[in-house]
């Protein structure tokens, strides 16, 4: 379990500040973005299709391959949530990557210190009813902090004329009501993912999806989360922010 651990946190201590380099970048966000796509296909297709179907099933295989486009549509809104905005784009983005692992990471922290009731056992055997609740609480408390955050960024003068406009929509555009339901709307939406992907990997009998990323399995492992996230915020952006 140490050992687990240490190799978690050695991962996120090295990912987080490379990938926060990528997503500022616009080249660096393309390249991410399609690495994370190809890495999920090959997960998908040597890792979790051939346990489910035999090589005679094409037809069925076909059909798992269309959960993969679903899964690979995650990836695609986040390109488009990170142009769509020339304002907002890049800290929508942050905000959802942000939204996604503290939720997961919380919700596994509560499980497995306070959990004892399962969520869906069936499905996903380590989730449980109070690590959702406190997913959903810190992705709430994610959304809250962050649009705070920006917005004390932008206030500070030797902030403004680095960067002249917020990274989040102002309170005036998200009030603090709207910031509730969207950190409630977002954390929902990470535990839908994180099953969905739990569904899967159970139906083929694996436990993760690859070992790309040490302690933490598969690059779907830690995008499954993020994956009905983007499309939420990418239509906010499109609907609510114009």
């Amino acid at each position: 379990m140490v050992i687990a651990w240490g190799r978690r946190l050695l991962t996120a201590l090295v990912g987080i500040p490379m990938a926060l380099c990528l997503l500022i970048s616009d080249l660096g966000m393309l390249l991410l973005a399609t690495t994370l796509c190809c890495l999920s296909l090959i997960e998908f297709t040597y890792n979790i299709c051939p346990p489910i179907v035999p090589p005679s099933k094409t037809v069925a295989k076909e059909h798992l391959h269309h959960l993969l486009v679903v899964a690979s549509d995650g990836f695609g809104h986040a390109i488009l949530l990170r142009y769509s905005s020339i304002k907002y784009g890049l800290g929508l983005q942050l905000l959802g990557l942000c939204c996604a692992w503290v939720c997961d990471s919380a919700a596994l922290i509560a499980g497995f210190s306070m959990g004892s009731i399962k969520l869906a056992p069936v499905v996903s055997p380590g989730k449980t009813c109070v690590g959702t609740i406190v997913g959903i609480v810190s992705s709430i408390t994610t959304v809250l902090g962050m649009f705070a955050f920006s917005d004390f960024m932008t206030a500070l003068p030797a902030m403004r004329e680095k960067w002249p406009h917020y990274l989040l929509p102002p309170p005036e555009v998200v009030p603090f009501a709207h910031q509730v339901v969207l950190g409630t709307v977002l954390g929902v939406l990470c535990i839908v993912g994180d099953l969905v992907e739990s569904f899967v990997k159970r139906v083929a009998g694996v436990k993760d999806s690859g070992t790309f990323f040490p302690g933490h399995g598969g690059c779907l492992d830690r995008m499954d989360s993020f994956l009905f996230v983007a499309p939420c915020l990418y239509y906010y952006c499109q609907f609510a922010l114009t």
